[in-house]
């Protein structure tokens, strides 16, 4: 149903007393597989996971502060994948770990309890709530961080809203309340991970995060994702687009039938190699 597919609902309230943070780099960025990757423990990490005929034997680890790119053609099962590690589909043999810990991830809920947070392919059908507003939309997965006994206190939601509309620059003609369906496509993904920003979770999972966005807000968007790279999340681009991959990704794991076929460094991957391989 709409409520177990939307990408948005509590999480425990936290980062009380923190200092406003700066706000993030939209210029230029070094893309992050310049960059040497830090030696930590892996923050996700699957063993041989199946769903279905969805995609079989999936077995990768993920480190905070990496990018993961998985790239495939349509219905190559790569979408289906973070999906699964999200609770939308059932995962129906193998293991997932979260820092080193087997994990049953069952529902969207339960990911969230994992810190795990997706933004979908489709913005309009799971990730937006088109009747709310901008601020609403934000918050969605985070209201007991500005509620109490069950009352929102409007003072912290604006705060708050504001608070990530500034950081990561949507742009709003009447401020938080505005109804999120006057926004562009760009500055509602936009609204979309700023919500998982406000609710905490340290493994983000993008679906096509730039469908549908004009050339800006694009930009904009893959410095952000860069910017979260930075600060120590670990991050998964799904994606159908051979440029997108390839502009943000550390490494890459290309699908074909539902199956890995190829994992490839992101500085040395090429279209021509990531065609190549999808293509079997």
């Amino acid at each position: 149903d709409i409520v177990r597919m939307m990408v948005g609902r509590d999480l425990e309230a936290q980062r009380e007393g923190e200092a406003p943070p700066e706000p993030f780099a939209v210029s230029q960025t070094e893309t992050a597989r310049q960059e040497p990757r830090p030696p930590h423990a892996p923050a996700l990490q699957t063993s041989h996971i199946s769903s279905g005929h969805a995609f079989r034997n999936v077995s990768f680890a993920l480190r905070p502060g990496e990018i993961l790119g998985m790239f495939g053609l349509l219905g190559a099962g790569h979408l289906q994948v973070t999906r699964a590690l999200f609770g939308i589909r059932s995962i129906d043999s193998g293991e997932v770990l979260i820092n080193g810990q087997r994990v049953h991830v069952d529902s969207p809920r339960a990911a969230q309890r994992h810190g795990i947070g997706l933004v979908s392919e489709d913005r309009k059908l799971e990730g937006l709530v088109p009747m709310m507003s901008v601020g609403d939309n934000l918050l969605f997965s985070h209201w007991r961080a500005v509620s109490s006994g069950g009352v929102v206190s409007k003072q912290l939601h604006r705060t708050r809203a504001e608070h990530w509309i500034n950081r990561i620059g949507v742009r709003l003609k009447t401020g938080v309340q505005q109804p999120i369906a006057t926004l562009s496509g760009g500055n509602q993904q936009k609204v979309i991970l700023a919500r998982w920003l406000e609710a905490g979770v340290k493994i983000l999972l993008l679906n096509e995060p730039t469908r549908g966005v004009d050339v800006g807000a694009r930009k904009d968007i893959y410095a952000l994702i860069d910017e979260l790279r930075r600060e120590g999340l670990a991050v998964i681009v799904c994606s159908s687009d051979l440029e997108e991959i390839l502009e943000v990704s550390d490494r890459v794991l290309v699908f074909a039938k539902g199956n890995v076929v190829a994992e490839l460094a992101g500085a040395t991957a090429t279209e021509e190699t990531l065609l190549a391989a999808a293509s079997v």
